[in-house]
């Protein structure tokens, strides 16, 4: 149980980057679409090249502290859990919605809270998985 604890701050850490990137996307729609007048799915496709590979250093560096040049193998790693868990959030996102008839902003409440488990047991154990401290 003495790993609880670092545990805990590392997904405090991740919970942070998570935020941040969250609000880097909204700036990045607002820029793109409201500044530049960028068709929205433009602006929001954007946020794929910019947010992915910052939030990949972010948490590799923060989040999960990898103090070890960053690789391709792993960065893939990183690229298909986004991916999945956009898949998952899409997938949830309906079933919440179409299946137990909750309202569109609470059930992304409901598969924002499952997809950041998600996202840490992934990251924690599958993406940065072979790299020193934990």
């Amino acid at each position: 149980m003495a790993e609880a604890p670092a545990v805990a701050a590392t997904a405090g850490r991740y919970g942070l980057v998570g935020v941040a990137c969250a609000l880097l996307n909204v700036a990045i729609v607002f820029i793109g679409h409201d500044l530049l007048a960028w068709p929205y799915l433009v602006a929001a496709a954007c946020t794929c090249f910019i947010t992915i590979p910052l939030s990949y250093f972010a948490h590799r560096r923060f989040s999960f502290r990898q103090a070890t040049n960053a690789g391709w193998a792993e960065f893939a790693r990183f690229l298909a859990q986004q991916l999945s868990q956009f898949a998952l959030g899409l997938l949830l996102l309906a079933a919440f919605v179409e299946g137990l008839g909750l309202p569109p902003a609470l059930a992304m409440v409901a598969v924002s809270l499952a997809l950041f488990v998600y996202g840490f047991a992934c990251n924690r154990t599958w993406v940065f998985r072979a790299l020193g401290p934990r």
